[in-house]
């Protein structure tokens, strides 16, 4: 996580601060030293700290330049004095930061370390923009909203080596990538690699997200989906039995993977002993009480907008509810079914590839989550016939390069139930695809894997949805 130190006043500043908050990205730390109130947001993030005091004062700043290490200083000041005075200040104590300064006096400064954005310039472009038959700069193509986006990708992203094809894009497109410094048109067919730089286009909003998600690396899971996880209890079907081995569970997971809360949420209570128990079970712990009868697609949506949900942890009884496992379907998070199986003692995560190639979607998802729960990886390759072995094989095996993670690839036309149930424990990794959702009863005919997930209900299970 980059610490960034901002130091800003006035309208200028105040709407920048705005913008940061607005359009947060958990990755990095805020430092924020400001001296007029009315720069502040309605909303302070966790990961931000404010520090009220005149940055022109070398004591102060140097106190705080001294106590962390920032990997960046942005400067937003209406007063050019006030600039001149803090990069000054800056540089008595550290001498090589890069420093971002808006400038809108055309400053004087030669230092190669301090990138000056010059306001004046901004507006001319952006003008200019308007004009017809007038060739315009990339930043000024388009409404200027960030509905075009170029996004380099990093050695250990999540899209690496992972074909277009597989990548689905929804309010979202590649258009074109560049490579070795040509470009090269987006086709199904290509594989990204490290880095390459995208170009994308599509909904402001959705190319936020996607940009996280390129830009990911491993270990930070339960991102991009949320910060937080969450244990969803139905007292229909969950026992005091049930949850004590859910709470147990949910905890360990806690102290395993990078989030930050751990919320429990009760719906149809019916139970004052199972009630007190959760209660007292851990101080720590959000325990979030449903009396209302909320559908609870509704309620996870909710949930989602105030607590920021990453992952779902339920009972296997609970889902094998189909209603259930539609609504969860819908709300397009990852869900963790406990099974049978103690978390505690899980040694090994599970693949078996189905033809639907959803596979290559999660893979990422796989490695983050094998890498925080110390997971051996093995593949269950039991249809080598299928073309699946030339492609997404070859695709883990570049992944467990780039991660450091062995994969261990059984390959056999065995029953692929069967071969799994000889592995004493391990977390199984499924897509969270629409089958998943059908009954039952209607799947037992299949020899699709991802509709035979019931037979290994005794086993923890992770149904990870294929859109990321």
């Amino acid at each position: 996580m980059k610490k960034i130190l901002l130091i800003i006043n006035g309208l200028n500043g105040k709407q920048f601060l705005d913008r940061i908050v607005k359009n947060l990205t958990s990755t990095n730390e805020y430092f924020v030293v400001y001296y007029e109130d009315d720069v502040l947001p309605e909303k302070k993030p966790e990961n931000f700290k404010f520090f009220k005091f005149d940055p022109t004062s070398f004591v102060k700043l140097s106190l705080l330049l001294k106590s962390e290490t920032f990997f960046q200083i942005t400067i937003v000041l209406p007063n050019k004095t006030n600039v001149e005075e803090v990069i000054k200040n800056i540089r008595m104590v550290k001498k090589n930061i890069p420093i971002i300064v808006m400038d809108k006096w055309n400053l004087k400064l030669k230092e190669k370390s301090i990138i000056r954005v010059n306001i004046n310039d901004v507006i001319v472009n952006r003008l200019t923009h308007t004009l017809p038959n007038i060739p315009v700069i990339a930043q000024n193509i388009g409404l200027g909203l960030g509905e075009i986006m170029e996004v380099s990708i990093p050695f250990t992203s999540s899209y690496v080596y992972r074909h277009i094809s597989s990548i689905e894009q929804r309010d979202w497109k590649i258009v074109a990538i560049y490579r070795n410094n040509q470009m090269i048109i987006a086709r199904d067919t290509l594989m990204l690699q490290p880095n390459d730089v995208l170009l994308i286009i599509g909904n402001p909003k959705v190319l936020k997200n996607v940009y996280k998600v390129i830009k990911k690396e491993i270990g930070q899971f339960p991102t991009p989906f949320g910060s937080n996880i969450y244990l969803l209890i139905d007292m229909r079907f969950d026992n005091l039995k049930s949850i004590k081995i859910l709470l147990n569970s949910v905890k360990y997971i806690h102290s395993k993977i990078k989030n930050k809360k751990l919320i429990v949420s009760i719906i149809h209570p019916n139970s004052i002993e199972s009630l007190e128990y959760i209660k007292n079970y851990d101080k720590n712990i959000i325990v979030y009480i449903n009396y209302e009868s909320k559908e609870l697609k509704e309620l996870l949506l909710i949930d989602n907008m105030r607590y920021s949900i990453g992952l779902i942890l339920i009972s296997n009884n609970l889902f094998k509810q189909r209603n259930i496992r539609e609504n969860l379907y819908d709300i397009d998070l990852p869900i963790l079914k406990i099974g049978e199986k103690s978390l505690n003692s899980l040694k090994d995560g599970v693949v078996i590839p189905s033809k639907n190639r959803a596979l290559e979607k999660i893979s990422s998802v796989i490695f983050d989550v094998s890498s925080q729960l110390d997971l051996n990886i093995t593949i269950l390759d039991l249809d080598p016939e299928e073309d699946f072995k030339d492609k997404s094989i070859e695709y883990f095996k570049n992944l467990s390069r780039i991660f450091s993670k062995d994969i261990n690839i059984v390959t056999s036309k065995a029953n692929p139930i069967r071969e799994a149930r000889k592995i004493e424990n391990f977390l199984h990794f499924i897509p969270f695809t629409k089958d998943i959702t059908k009954p039952n009863i209607f799947s037992i005919f299949s020899n699709d894997i991802e509709r035979l997930y019931f037979k290994l209900n005794d086993y923890n299970q992770l149904f990870i949805p294929v859109s990321i």
